[in-house]
């Protein structure tokens, strides 16, 4: 009988990532961990299109949402700005209209043609093709 081995690696990260948000792909071989600054680490089968990191925001990354494809990716900052990349297209945001409540999450629909942005409060608003503007949502679905 061959000897088991377990190894354990310990990795540290540059920064902290509490508060990190995940988008997984479509077929579920990959996700990205969006982090502190708006960083994107991909993993498994993803590949990063870009972040918000080094752009001047207004209010921090909090949301990630990938595109149907897999091919891209939505980043949602706390005052409702929303940042496209890779094959995600660009609909809207709520970014610099004085929002009552944060924005704390971001959802696609299933064919990519537009997202909602999810506040504290419970609203979303939606952008793009139909997208039931102003529907309420749970924000934990986010």
């Amino acid at each position: 009988m061959a000897p088991t081995f377990s190894i354990t690696i310990t990795v540290q990260p540059s920064a902290p990532v509490g508060g990190a948000r995940l988008a997984a792909t479509p077929d579920g071989s990959g996700h990205w961990v969006l982090g502190p600054g708006g960083a994107v680490n991909p993993f498994g089968t993803t590949v990063s299109y870009g972040s918000t990191v080094g752009l001047p925001l207004n209010a921090p990354v909090v949301a990630i949402a990938a595109t149907p494809d897999g091919q891209g990716y939505w980043e949602a900052a706390a005052d409702g700005g929303v940042f496209s990349f890779g094959d995600a297209a660009f609909y809207g945001s709520l970014g610099g209209q004085g929002q009552s409540s944060p924005s704390i999450g971001l959802v696609s629909t299933s064919l990519g043609s537009s997202y909602r942005v999810i506040n504290a409060d419970g609203t979303a608003t939606g952008f793009g093709g139909s997208t039931g503007v102003g529907l309420p949502a749970r924000p934990t679905d986010a």
